[in-house]
C-alpha cells in the first residue's frame, strides 16, 4: 500500500468505532438474549464520547511514540492512562477513558492498569449553573417533570398522557434511545401548572428556547419528590427481599416459598434474575443511610436509568 493511501489513525479510530454502531438496537434485549454488548454501541451520545476519548490517545501516541497504527498504540496504553492518572484526572474521566479504550481495543478493563475508585462525594456538580429568576416558569416545569435538557428540547403537548386520574409525559427519545414513561408530580397546583402548559402547546414543542439552569439539580429534586412519595415506612421493607429481572421489579417476598418459580432444583436463580433485599444500605460517606429499594427503582424509571443505585449515589444528594 502506498503512502499516500495510508489512513490517519484518527481515521482509523472513527472507523473502527463506527463499525460496533449499533443505533435502534436493544441493549437491554440483547442482555436477555445473552448477546454480549462488547462489539456494540448503543447510542450517538456514547459513540461521541468514546471517539473524543480515543482520539485524544490516538494523537498522543502518535506525537509521544510515532505510531502509525492502531496495534502499535495498544501497547502504550497503560502508560496513557499513568500519565492521566499522575495529572490528577478525576477517577471519572479516567474510567471514561477506559471504557473507550476497551470498546476501541475489544478487551475488559482488567486488561489495564487499575484507575483510582469514583466516590460520590467528589463529584463536581452544577459546573456551570446559573440562576436566573426569570426562569421561573420553566424551572417549576422541571422539578414536576425530572426531564433531561435534551428530552424537554424536544417535548411536545401531544406527550401528555392521563391514567386513573394521574397525568404522566411520554418520553419518546430518552437517553439510550429508550422510550419511558415519567410520572409528573408536585402539588395539585403544580401539576396543574404542567398539565396546561402541556394542553396548550397541543403539537407544538412545550418550550421554544432553553434557558440555561441547572436542570440536573432540578432532576435530583424531582428524584427526591418521588422517593418521598413512594418510600415506605423502614418497618415494612426491613425483612423484605425481592425479585429482579434485569433490575426489573419482578415480586416482593418476605417467604421464600413464595417465590421457588424464580429458582432452579439446586437453588440457584434462573438466568436473568437476582434476589436482593428491599432495603438499600448505602456505603462509604453515606454509610447508615438506608433507603427503600422499590422507592429507588420508581425513581429511577421515572429519571430514565434502570438502576436503584444510579438514584441512592447520583440523585439523592439534596
Amino acid at each position: 500500500m502506498g503512502h499516500k493511501n495510508k489512513k490517519s489513525l484518527v481515521c482509523q479510530v472513527s472507523e473502527n468505532l463506527k463499525s460496533k454502531l449499533a443505533i435502534g438496537e436493544s441493549k437491554h434485549q440483547d442482555k436477555i438474549n445473552g448477546v454480549s454488548s462488547a462489539e456494540k454501541i448503543y447510542s450517538y451520545g456514547t459513540y461521541n464520547a468514546y471517539l473524543q476519548q480515543c482520539i485524544q490517545f490516538a494523537k498522543w501516541c502518535k506525537s509521544a511514540h510515532n505510531c502509525k497504527n492502531l496495534k502499535d498504540c495498544r501497547n502504550y496504553a497503560d502508560e496513557y492512562l499513568q500519565l492521566n492518572i499522575d495529572r490528577g484526572l478525576s477517577p471519572y474521566t479516567l474510567k471514561l477513558q477506559v471504557s473507550a479504550l476497551c470498546k476501541l481495543y475489544s478487551c475488559s478493563s482488567t486488561d489495564f492498569i487499575s484507575t483510582p475508585p469514583r466516590k460520590r462525594k467528589n463529584i463536581t456538580r452544577s459546573r456551570s449553573a446559573q440562576t436566573n429568576h426569570n426562569n421561573t416558569e420553566f424551572e417549576r416545569f422541571c422539578l414536576c417533570t425530572g426531564l433531561r435538557r435534551r428530552e424537554i428540547t424536544a417535548l411536545r403537548g401531544t406527550a401528555l398522557i392521563e391514567e386513573d386520574g394521574q397525568y404522566f409525559i411520554t418520553v419518546h427519545n430518552g437517553k439510550g434511545g429508550r422510550r419511558r414513561v415519567s410520572e409528573i408530580v408536585g402539588t395539585p397546583e403544580e401539576i396543574a401548572f404542567v398539565v396546561q402548559k402541556m394542553k396548550k402547546a397541543e403539537n407544538h414543542r412545550v418550550f421554544s428556547v432553553i434557558p440555561c439552569c441547572d436542570i440536573h439539580a432540578m432532576r435530583a429534586a424531582y428524584a427526591k419528590k418521588v422517593y418521598q412519595k413512594y418510600a415506605r415506612e423502614r418497618k415494612d421493607y426491613k425483612t423484605e427481599r425481592m425479585i429482579l429481572y434485569h433490575n426489573r421489579l419482578v415480586t416482593t417476598y418476605t417467604d421464600k416459598s413464595e417465590v421457588q418459580e424464580y429458582f432452579n432444583s439446586d437453588g440457584t436463580l434462573k438466568k436473568g434474575f437476582t434476589d436482593v433485599r428491599s432495603a438499600y444500605h448505602c456505603r462509604d460517606d453515606k454509610k447508615n443511610i438506608c433507603y427503600d429499594r422499590l422507592a429507588l427503582l420508581k425513581c429511577s424509571q421515572n429519571l430514565g436509568h434502570n438502576r436503584a443505585s444510579i438514584v441512592a449515589e447520583h440523585y439523592l444528594y439534596q
